[in-house]
């Protein structure tokens, strides 16, 4: 099915929704409370994590479409990510991280160790060697280098507020985090194992409590998920010095603050970033719960602009988790954005985009129509 706008079809028809799996279609478990997505590097495999089913859970792609593997106890899980050549899985909760080793044929994982600790997001480098691992005021450094993760040392700053996200650099010189808490972009010296504070940035459009970031075109640019500005910022780095500076930022509704949402609104608080391989293209999920919400942003080399939109709206908003529905006395202002953060993600495999909704218990697979 097509879902585009201002119309399907033409040059503004380019993406197609494939495929949707929602959480109790045929008999599906294990969506409850979406956090994150990741995919291997073949394409065949996709491993979603369910902070409220406490699971991660293996789907599997077939040439008909895709099917549900195992599902593996996980806690609270919020963070998955693969690396080092997708032989490893790691996922991230507030009960630690929990390490398993990985099947390349069946796509099965196998725990084989634990981290203690409160952890609230993890990021790789793109060699996959490295795992830098959020607590929300520090980063751990683990490096598989060796084949086994061997951890480094750790940076804990207050100027790291908040944050769940971190992008690297392909020279591993450089990381670059989203200090939701903090309010600002936190650039990092990375040497060997050892991480520090190099300089910050704030202010700008789009940099308002941002809550992910992505590098693209070649490390040259980086994109910014403002979840408070409702609004993505580009900004161009210096590779020799790390240094950002801010270009532009998109978004529709940019006055709306993190005390408010409307529903049906348009772009409102991106919490997911990622480049689609394309120059100058990005993929962005947002905190809009009666949709779901990804849409493709284009970097012109002046301005970013909006290209393509899927605003599928899903056949259930399973609102259960939501303490604006649940409570006896259901609050009647409208519901506080903060309880959506961290409910999406967006990943590529292949030629495909991969998003997920925990507002709505949704995975979407996104392919140009």
């Amino acid at each position: 099915q097509c879902s585009c706008r201002p119309a399907c079809g033409g040059d503004d028809g380019r993406l197609t929704l494939v495929q949707t799996l929602h959480q109790g279609d045929g008999g599906l478990s294990g969506f409850r409370g979406l956090r994150a997505v990741a995919a291997s590097l073949d394409g065949r495999h996709l491993y979603v994590a369910a902070q409220d089913s406490e699971r991660v859970t293996l789907l599997v792609r077939t040439p008909s479409g895709t099917v549900r593997g195992d599902s593996t106890v996980a806690g609270p899980v919020n963070d998955v990510v693969l690396l080092s050549e997708d032989r490893w899985l790691v996922s991230s909760g507030s009960d630690g991280l929990r390490f398993s080793q990985r099947d390349p044929d069946t796509g099965a994982i196998t725990s084989v160790g634990e981290a203690a600790g409160s952890f609230t997001g993890l990021s790789v480098s793109p060699d996959g060697r490295r795992l830098l691992a959020a607590t929300g005021s520090g980063l751990y450094s683990f490096d598989f280098a060796s084949g086994s993760p061997l951890l480094g040392r750790t940076l804990s700053s207050s100027e790291l507020g908040g944050t769940r996200k971190v992008a690297l650099t392909q020279d591993g010189r450089h990381a670059y985090a989203a200090a939701f808490d903090a309010n600002q972009v936190v650039v990092l010296d990375v040497e060997g194992d050892a991480l520090s504070v190099l300089t910050t940035a704030s202010g700008s459009p789009g940099l308002g409590s941002p809550d992910d970031v992505a590098l693209f075109d070649d490390d040259r640019l980086l994109a910014v998920a403002g979840f408070c500005d409702s609004a993505v910022a580009v900004m161009e780095r210096t590779p020799d010095t790390g240094a950002v500076t801010w270009r532009d930022a998109y978004g529709e509704q940019s006055d709306i603050p993190c005390v408010t949402n409307i529903d049906g609104g348009v772009f409102n608080h991106p919490g997911a970033v990622a480049a689609t391989g394309r120059p100058g293209e990005l993929a962005v999920m947002t905190g809009e719960r009666g949709y779901f919400p990804f849409y493709l942003l284009q970097w012109t080399g002046e301005s970013l602009e909006l290209t393509s939109v899927v605003p599928e709206r899903p056949p259930v908003f399973d609102a259960s988790r939501f303490a604006f529905v649940t409570d006896p006395v259901p609050n009647q202002v409208p519901p506080n954005p903060l309880d959506f953060r961290g409910l999406v993600d967006v990943t590529r495999s292949g030629s495909e985009l991969i998003g997920i909704s925990g507002m709505t218990n949704a995975l979407g697979v996104i392919a140009d129509g």
